[in-house]
């Protein structure tokens, strides 16, 4: 299994069959991925001057954050998939996964699709678009992939 840095990723409500086990429909990406990552934590001091930090926390554990934009080229019927599936917690592959025909289960997690913006269509092609998408991981999820 050849794992690497793909010119697509993978991102629906719904699976493949094998021997992908990815889901089922697939974008191409046009820009490297970022990374945002946050705790949720704030600082404040008391009447005497203490500073005390304020965390959320699970389990004793600190809630982090992390979402990820990818810049993606789409057509018009793809760009219709990103808009059902908006807002839905989805499984996604990264653009870094194994070639297509390989089995992508180590490398998909189910993550929220919360944002789809930035979209304009290209000047020399009317039928396609370019997007910016943004999937966020819970604290459980986080740097998993």
């Amino acid at each position: 299994m050849a794992v690497q840095a793909q010119n697509h990723l993978h991102l629906d409500t719904d699976l493949s069959g094998a021997p992908e086990n990815a889901p089922t429909h697939y974008y191409t990406a046009i820009i490297p991925e970022t990374r945002n990552i946050r705790a949720f934590v704030s600082l404040e001091w008391s009447v005497r001057g203490d500073l005390m930090a304020h965390k959320v926390t699970s389990s004793g554990d600190p809630v982090i954050s992390e979402s990820r934009p990818y810049r993606l080229r789409v057509s018009r019927s793809e760009l219709t998939a990103l808009i059902a599936d908006l807002g839905r917690r989805v499984y996604f592959v990264p653009p870094y996964h194994p070639d297509d025909g390989s089995d992508h289960t180590a490398y998909r997690d189910q993550v929220e699709f919360i944002e789809l913006r930035d979209i304009e269509s290209e000047c020399e092609n009317l039928n396609y678009y370019r997007c910016t998408i943004v999937v966020q991981y819970d604290s459980t999820q986080a740097g998993a992939t």
